[in-house]
């Protein structure tokens, strides 16, 4: 009979879903607190290239947003955290956080 478990052999795993996805994530982006996190957990979980993680450093450590690579560089529209708490911090002031009762 063919079934779920029939079938799971043939999924690919989730190193392989990763490796296909994994270049494209903009660990630059990442402020130095959760860049930390995030390398400690490959330690564990490898699957992040080192590459990638080295090179979000560099761009930290140099302020560095080369503009021929696009890892190094943020997305257009793209806040970075604080900045984005801040706006976040100001809608819910301005708007007071509660809904009205009318």
């Amino acid at each position: 009979s063919s079934g779920i478990n029939a079938e799971w052999p043939l999924r690919p795993g989730m190193k392989e879903v990763a490796k296909k996805v994994i270049g494209h994530v903009r660990f630059s982006l990442l402020d130095p607190e959760y860049l930390s996190l995030v390398e400690k957990e490959n330690e564990l979980k490898p699957f992040i290239p080192i590459r990638l993680l080295s090179e979000a450093w560099r761009s930290h450590a140099l302020q560095d947003r080369d503009s021929n690579n696009p890892q190094l560089r943020p997305r257009a529209g793209t806040l970075p955290h604080d900045a984005l708490a801040r706006k976040l911090a100001r809608s819910h002031a301005t708007h007071g956080g509660c809904q009205s009762d009318d």
